[in-house]
């Protein structure tokens, strides 16, 4: 049974396919055909969630003074995005220093405000002012940290300076912006940490993310005056909970605070599966009425050219994906479709294999 188009127009959300083969064909002829592996298709348009929380970690150490004038300069490209979409959206500011024990992810507070909202006076203003960390922090920076006790509050004091700020219904969006890698390696492990973030929310389908501006891979780049070495940490994080990850060392940040501010006003760029899908299966393409995107299973951002022209796909229309076997979901890389477009996800049941096998 396919899925209607006019059905998916009038506002139905997802829907799927299950192909299976009709046995009702063969009776009277002897012999059944064998059975093939059942396959699945899910369709989601691509919709804005009711809420989100975005907490922003910012390295706040002697060398980042370039990099936060440029965030500050770039603001409206991340902030118009959210600003229109009429969603109920959470605004935090942390920074990377933990030399306070205990305290490490406490949000700053500006005009009396500890974080912002739609409904906050001169928000702009304020936000400008609140990423605007100061350049006076540890050098040992611990992000890592910083988003550990700020999103899981393990502190007493620290519940009560972020008290408001996480929802348990609002989609969670942390940025990390550093020109060093993590320094919390005693304290901190990031793929438990990313564990923790991607099971945090009852509701599967409520986006979480982790996005990293950081340097790059393998060794770093020029960012201003300053070295930016690779921010292997955050990026490994990244990958495992899923979100953008970009270069600090940017000239142009337009087009990363884009990226960030499509993905906050709730666009997502992750699909939770119904069915586990056999390894190897999954196909996924993303279409509006203009363009068609087709995607290829990459490990990370760096594989995708090579993947892309190994699958005969012209860049400009190819994207990667990954999936995720603790959530049962798929994580395009890089790539968040416009509001609108049709993510359309087709994959072999392995249920349905384990039983043909059997069988």
């Amino acid at each position: 049974m396919r899925c209607p188009e006019l059905l998916l127009l009038a506002g139905l959300a997802a829907c799927s396919d299950v192909g299976v083969y009709d046995l009702s064909l063969a009776r009277g002829r002897g012999q059944a055909p064998p059975l093939e592996t059942p396959t699945r298709t899910e369709s989601t348009w691509q919709t804005i969630p009711a809420k989100v929380d975005v907490l922003w970690v910012i390295d706040d150490s002697g060398s980042m003074s370039d990099e936060q004038d440029k965030l500050a300069t770039n603001l409206p490209a991340f902030f118009d995005y959210l600003d229109g979409s009429g969603m109920d959206w959470h605004i935090g500011v942390t920074t990377t220093d933990a030399e306070l024990e205990g305290l490490a992810g406490s949000l700053r507070r500006v005009a009396g405000y500890a974080w912002l909202s739609q409904d906050t006076p001169h928000v702009r203003e304020l936000f400008e002012m609140l990423v605007r960390v100061g350049v006076g922090g540890s050098m040992d920076e611990m992000g890592l940290l910083a988003v550990k006790q700020g999103v899981f509050q393990p502190h007493s004091e620290l519940i009560a300076a972020n008290a408001g700020f996480l929802r348990e219904d609002a989609g969670l969006h942390i940025v990390v912006i550093s020109d060093e890698d993590d320094s919390s390696e005693d304290r901190v492990d990031p793929t438990e940490l990313a564990t923790s973030l991607r099971t945090m929310k009852a509701d599967p389908e409520i986006p979480v993310t982790f996005n990293s501006i950081v340097g790059p891979k393998p060794n770093g780049c020029d960012s201003g005056t300053n070295q930016a070495s690779y921010g292997s940490r955050y990026v490994v994080t990244t990958m495992r909970v899923g979100g953008i990850h970009r270069s600090i060392c940017e000239d142009d940040w337009v087009p990363v605070l884009e990226d960030l501010g499509l993905q906050a006003a709730g666009l997502r760029d992750q699909y939770v599966l119904s069915q586990v899908p056999v390894d190897g299966s999954l196909q996924v393409v993303v279409r509006t009425q203009e363009a068609r995107w087709e995607g290829v299973e990459v490990a990370g951002p760096g594989d995708l050219d090579a993947a892309c022209a190994a699958a005969g796909r012209a860049p400009e229309a190819c994207f990667g994906f990954r999936y995720d076997p603790v959530r049962n979901s798929v994580a395009l890389v890089g790539f968040v479709p416009d509001k609108g477009a049709l993510v359309r996800i087709t994959y072999a049941l392995l249920s349905g294999r384990q039983v043909v096998e059997e069988g």
